[in-house]
């Protein structure tokens, strides 16, 4: 099956606008999770497509942050911006944030989305280059 990622940020913000009606900050906190998570499922599907899917966290933000496109550089550092935050709501017991930093969250990763379906045709190019540059050397 060909799942939807972006469904998880749905869930998210469902899960902001309706915390009034469970315990709020477990809602916050999974609603955080699925921002994070849905941003990583939707870019990891089209890495996946041009064989430079990441297996950890680190990997998948770092393949991003190292870019020499500096508009992929800037989704790299949202990302991590992104994955601090949901460290923050999946292992810590203390959770600082309000509802409306979630939502700004949530904001933050459906914008990352966005411009990465503006910009994912660079990233092509980018490892086209890659790939010709190698056959070059060898």
């Amino acid at each position: 099956m060909n799942y939807n990622w972006e469904k998880y940020l749905e869930s998210a913000k469902y899960l902001i606008d309706n915390s009034n009606k469970c315990d709020e900050e477990a809602c916050l906190r999974t609603s955080l999770s699925r921002c994070y998570y849905g941003v990583r499922g939707v870019l990891n599907k089209y890495l996946r497509k041009i064989n430079a899917d990441s297996k950890t966290n680190k990997d998948f933000i770092a393949f991003f942050e190292n870019s020499s496109d500096i508009d992929i550089k800037k989704i790299g550092n949202r990302i991590g911006t992104l994955w601090s935050k949901r460290i923050v709501a999946d292992y810590k017991d203390n959770f600082p944030l309000t509802k409306v930093q979630v939502l700004l969250n949530y904001v933050l990763a459906k914008s990352i989305i966005d411009e990465f379906h503006n910009i994912k045709s660079s990233l092509d190019f980018n490892r086209t280059a890659r790939m010709l540059s190698l056959k070059k050397s060898n």
